[in-house]
């Protein structure tokens, strides 16, 4: 977020604003569970806070409708900071612990998170300590601007510092055009970032153009093994759970959350503030120094658009993107809520022109705002060059049916049918930008995921922390052509650039074996830990004379481990298949950008050797945690 936050004074609920509280609320469950007293914790502090969201003053009626989804959003923003302390202390990946969350299925809206989240944006937030960590990164055409930020703070609960923040641009290549950066408190030779006072890393890897492939990004720590199997303990367990529910009402009070959410939402409606600039020293969140934004608060009618007239800034990067009034990301992947500097259509008068509305206004830059009768909308600026111009954004509400009116006339109109195709195109787009960094973190995150839910139980978890909703299976994906690539339009994109078209297959190559091979490692490491964990259980069940019990768990829990390696929407040996038919479509229909090379074969062979060593390494680490056991 961009907006100077106030410190974080919360107004306790009085007894008449309990009342007025969302008729959802959570419940106890009372099912006897190892971790049941821990969960109700988790559920009081939930439905703490919406008692208090809801006694804020500039909360709207809609606005505490929306309470039940906040608070689960808040408990998964929770859990994925403690996994990513635990990942830290552990030594297991770190390359797990992004935003977005690495358990999302294809094809179906993301649970998102928290704090104006930036569509264009993959972060990374990593735990840091004494030692020292080694990021390789591959740059490539789709990232417009890659950024790190060392950081005080975990986000458990209290939010973030900015202390010292870096961009690519800074630092040296490899002769090879990869980079080596090296994070660590005392000064490294080369390509270095101080994190000398932080507890955090925020690495943001901003991208224009979703179809084209961006910068990769490999976490190591240095004098460190590789892949360690991320094998949790019931103590691991009941430790995160028990600092989740201790630590939300802290977070939730937090400038991370209510600073922001307060800052915005006390904007006049329909208003956009000037073009500010971060520094080091403005709250609010994990900001980051140098970046240029503004802030829109908008409050509409069903037929009514906000339309936003903002200047063109020299930036490397720049976009907008909707939030509701509790700083959660609106729907981005099916639906146009974000636009970014290559995406939008820019005016001749040196201005760009965004259209806020529930309703398709027909035009080019319309923001989606879906069913949100009030929001936020953020405009983020990075690699900003020259001068910030001195005229200010501007906002105006108008009738949707009058948009067009108060529109320079070059401003392109859009038919529903080119829409229609434009959402496509975006939603398989969004996913090949999400499956370009699916590696050794994504084996660890979804692991991890495996044994929480689990441990809580699938429908109690999900009530806990969310869960994407009108998912499609794999059948459906395969068996609806508005869930894949077109077709006719791959082969005709192809037919006009043979040339391009090769090279499109050639560097996209290592991601389609990325997208098949990764859910066959994650089912061979699946039935690792099964075999493992009922070995355990037998053991435990003959001495205490339940066997007949642990056979019978042992046995829906080979259930479950196979239907996730068979139907499982995010992560089936199925789903990888069609995630390579989508992606390896995305990059034929964008043939035009690719210049066929001869650095095109060893640069795609460059990353199949580097992926078949990292394959190596989990497949032996699931061996090795098998031998250990004996």
């Amino acid at each position: 977020m961009v907006l100077m936050a106030s410190p974080a004074v919360v107004p306790q609920a009085p007894a008449a604003a309990k009342a007025a509280v969302p008729a959802w609320a959570l419940t106890a469950s009372g099912a006897a569970s190892h971790y049941q007293s821990v969960i109700d914790q988790i559920i009081a502090a939930q439905q703490q806070i919406i008692e208090t969201n809801s006694a804020y003053p500039f909360a709207t009626d809609f606005d505490k409708t929306l309470l039940p989804g906040y608070v689960q959003g808040s408990a998964l923003m929770q859990l994925y900071f403690n996994l990513g302390q635990l990942n830290h202390a552990n030594g297991f990946d770190q390359a797990a612990d992004k935003f977005v969350y690495l358990w999302n299925a294809p094809a179906a809206e993301p649970l998102n998170f928290l704090n104006d989240p930036n569509p264009d944006t993959q972060y990374y937030f990593n735990s840091l300590g004494d030692e020292t960590q080694v990021i390789t990164i591959r740059p490539n055409s789709g990232t417009e601007d890659l950024s790190f930020t060392t950081m005080s703070g975990t986000g458990t609960p209290t939010g973030f510092t900015s202390l010292h923040a870096y961009d690519l641009s800074q630092f040296t290549p490899n002769a090879d055009g990869t980079y080596t950066i090296y994070v660590s408190p005392t000064e490294h030779a080369g390509n270095w970032v101080n994190s000398a006072g932080a507890e955090t890393l925020a690495i943001r890897n901003s991208i224009g153009d979703w179809g084209m492939p961006h910068a990769t990004l490999k976490f190591e720590l240095e004098n460190q093994p590789g892949f360690t199997l991320p094998v949790l303990s019931d103590e691991q367990i009941s430790s995160m759970l028990s600092n989740i529910a201790t630590d939300l009402p802290g977070a939730n009070a937090s400038s991370l959350l209510f600073g922001v959410q307060q800052a915005t939402n006390s904007l006049p409606p329909n208003y956009i503030t000037p073009i500010l600039g971060t520094t080091e020293a403005t709250p609010g969140g994990p900001l980051l120094p140098g970046q240029f934004g503004s802030g829109v608060h908008f409050e509409l009618q069903p037929d009514q658009a906000l339309i936003l007239k903002v200047p063109v800034l020299d930036a490397s990067y720049s976009g907008i993107s909707i939030d509701d009034a509790w700083t959660t990301g609106a729907p981005a992947a099916l639906a146009q809520s974000s636009l970014n500097n290559t995406q939008a259509f820019h005016g001749s008068d040196g201005f760009v022109y965004y259209v806020v509305s529930s309703k398709d206004p027909g035009v080019a830059n319309w923001l989606d705002s879906g069913d949100l009768r009030d929001g936020l909308a953020v405009l983020r600026w990075q690699g900003v060059t020259g001068t910030v111009p001195t005229v200010a954004p501007t906002a105006q509400v108008v009738d949707i049916a009058d948009v067009r009116e108060h529109l320079p006339a070059d401003m392109p109109l859009v038919t529903p049918a080119e829409r229609a195709a434009d959402l496509q195109e975006r939603m398989l787009e969004y996913f090949y930008v999400q499956h370009q960094d699916h590696d050794s973190g994504w084996i660890t995150a979804n692991l991890e995921y495996d044994q929480l839910k689990a441990a809580v139980g699938p429908e109690q978890f999900d009530a806990l922390f969310g869960a994407q909703q009108d998912v499609p299976s794999v059948l459906e994906r395969l068996m609806t052509p508005a869930l894949g690539p077109d077709t006719m339009s791959v082969f005709s994109s192809a037919l006009a650039d043979p040339a391009g078209a090769a090279s499109a297959l050639i560097n996209n190559l290592p991601l389609a074996v990325k997208d098949i091979s990764l859910p066959m490692i994650l089912a061979v490491l699946r039935m690792d830990m099964f075999v493992g964990q009922t070995v355990q259980e037998l053991s435990n069940g003959i001495s205490t004379g339940h066997l007949g019990e642990v056979l019978a768990d042992r046995f829906s829990a080979l259930q479950t481990v196979l239907d996730l390696i068979f139907n499982d929407p995010a992560t089936s040996i199925g789903a990888g298949f069609l995630n390579a038919r989508d992606d390896l479509g995305v990059a034929l229909l964008h043939a035009g950008s690719y210049t066929l090379d001869a650095n095109d074969f060893a640069s795609a062979w460059a990353e199949l050797s580097a992926f078949n060593q990292t394959a190596s390494e989990m497949l032996a680490a699931g061996f090795a945690y098998l031998i250990d056991l004996g």
